[in-house]
């Protein structure tokens, strides 16, 4: 245990990839200060004490940033460590297709796909 200084930033194992088509997103972290705690913000909100693995749900599209900080038992708080990415859950638009009057008569008709 450290006796002072800020703990060193920890180390975040395990974390969504980007892009990710789905509105939750789970982390995972270690640190190496006995006897500490982590302390977790998402999107730049207030960071709050956490634990690992941490779940958000809910979350909307777009881009997202999460921290996590570790504090000794004497309330230094380390370095953060950090992970973006990009929620999409926006299935892409479906394809147009185009072809000849179904009342042709011609065997040698063109279907384009958009």
């Amino acid at each position: 245990m450290r006796s002072s200084g800020a703990p060193p930033a920890p180390t975040i194992t395990d974390a969504p990839a980007s892009p990710l088509a789905s509105d939750a997103a789970t982390f995972e972290f270690t640190g190496n200060e006995a006897g500490g705690d982590f302390l977790c913000s998402l999107d730049g909100a207030a960071a709050t004490a956490c634990t690992s693995p941490i779940s958000y749900s809910g979350l909307a599209d777009g881009p997202h940033h999460f921290e996590v900080r570790q504090r000794d038992v004497a309330g230094n708080i380390g370095p953060t460590d950090t992970h973006d990415w990009t929620i999409d859950t926006t299935p892409p638009a479906a394809p147009s297709v185009t072809g000849p009057n179904p009342q042709t008569n011609n065997p040698e008709s063109t279907v384009s796909f958009a």
